[in-house]
């Protein structure tokens, strides 16, 4: 059903947390952007990366420690594709409900 759709239906489901996912890559492409034509300094678009890659390692190494520690290395690759892939189909269904004019 997707993160947008179902928010689209259950209102009382949307909480800051419901959106983070899709609000951090959004901002993060957008730092990208306006530091590729110099509006912003690279070291702010590198802190929001580093900021979101050190967040997931560390949430990787607890969930390893408290699991199992041979999900160590694979943790941090996989946190961020799920991260990605929710962040992709709440905005596709986003441009999708815009473009229909729902």
């Amino acid at each position: 059903i997707g993160r947008f759709n179902f928010l689209k239906k259950h209102r009382s489901g949307f909480t800051s947390g419901a959106i983070l996912l899709a609000a951090f890559f959004a901002f993060f492409i957008l730092s990208a952007f306006l530091t590729s034509v110099k509006m912003i300094p690279e070291g702010f678009t590198l802190a929001i990366l580093l900021c979101y890659l050190t967040s997931v390692f560390v949430y990787s190494v607890l969930i390893a420690f408290k699991n199992n520690l041979k999900h160590l290395f694979t943790l941090p690759i996989i946190y961020p594709t799920i991260h990605l892939g929710l962040a992709w189909g709440f905005f596709k269904q986003l441009f999708k409900h815009l473009h229909k004019g729902n």
